[in-house]
């Protein structure tokens, strides 16, 4: 069973379609959480509004990540981030497109998004978000098509794998936890 979550979620999900119909047989199911699907448009999303704090935050922990990266394992890929980047597409454009191998950042969005290949997935596959993602979008869900093996739920309120709920059954308010148990769980009796 492969779960993954947020950017996670997305790379499981493209695994999945990569695979099609010659997916391992060990390969019993994926769930996604919060995959941000459609990477240009979540881009685009973190930048408007409030949003942003995202935008500014995400972008700060990559650049202190990569300067401990770069103490830690000094022989790594790196590139230089100058201008330090103040946008995650700015991070994007100057380090992760051209050390993935990528033309460019829009290259990069295009070919690293999972939601093309929504269609080929031929596992079980649930992906769950929340309708109140300040960063990924529920329009890319609505938008999307997805192969028969494959289940959305859209759960009214959860941000960004935030999901906490009032006492409801669960053994505590960890919501999501317990889809993710649920979820391998039938699956794994199915």
């Amino acid at each position: 069973h492969l779960v993954g979550f947020s950017m996670g979620g997305n790379i499981a999900l493209k695994f999945a379609g990569e695979l099609g119909a010659d997916a391992p047989k060990h390969l019993a199911s994926v769930m996604a959480v919060c995959p941000p699907v459609d990477l240009a448009e979540c881009t685009r999303n973190i930048q408007r509004g409030v949003n942003r704090v995202y935008d500014r935050t995400f972008v700060k922990a990559l650049v202190r990540h990569i300067g401990e990266r770069n103490v830690l394992v000094p022989d790594a890929r790196t590139r230089p981030l100058v201008p330090q980047p103040r946008r995650l597409m700015d991070f994007d454009s100057l380090f992760t497109a051209p050390l993935s191998g990528y033309a460019d950042v829009h290259d990069y969005y295009a070919r690293a998004s999972s939601g093309p290949l929504l269609t080929k997935i031929a596992v079980p596959t649930l992906i769950l978000t929340a309708a109140s993602d300040p960063i990924v979008p529920v329009a890319c869900f609505e938008k999307a098509s997805y192969s028969a093996m494959t289940q959305v739920h859209v759960a009214e309120c959860g941000g960004h794998l935030g999901f906490l709920a009032a006492r409801n059954g669960d053994a505590d308010r960890r919501w999501l936890d317990w889809r993710v148990v649920e979820w391998v769980e039938t699956q794994a009796a199915g």
